[in-house]
């Protein structure tokens, strides 16, 4: 995966993203809990959109982990990736659960 962002990140913002990326993984299972905490009606993280899901862990790292980027911010920055990459309705899902989630964490 890191022979990738070499291959199509910006050289500037390698360093960034693959640190990013590093501790999204590091944080996955913690992250994923913290989704279903505040997800109804899915049992499971299975059953859930895996673009939903992968926007929304990102969404939580960075709202646990990285208080430098405001909570609007990062909301808005998740719904565009539900919207680009999700389902018809996975910007209202995404947007509920974060709304949650950055109530939890503040």
């Amino acid at each position: 995966t890191k022979e990738m962002f070499n291959e199509v990140l910006p050289e500037e913002a390698r360093p960034y993203l693959i640190n990013t990326f590093d501790q999204v993984v590091a944080h996955y299972d913690e992250m994923v809990e913290l989704v279903m905490a505040h997800v109804k009606g899915y049992s499971s993280p299975d059953r859930l959109n895996r673009a939903d899901l992968a926007v929304m862990v990102y969404a939580c790292y960075e709202l646990t982990y990285r208080k430098d980027i405001p909570v609007a911010v990062v909301i808005k920055e998740a719904l565009e990736l539900a919207k680009e990459y999700g389902g018809e309705k996975s910007s209202k899902f995404v947007n509920g659960v974060l709304g949650a989630v950055a109530r939890d964490v503040e």
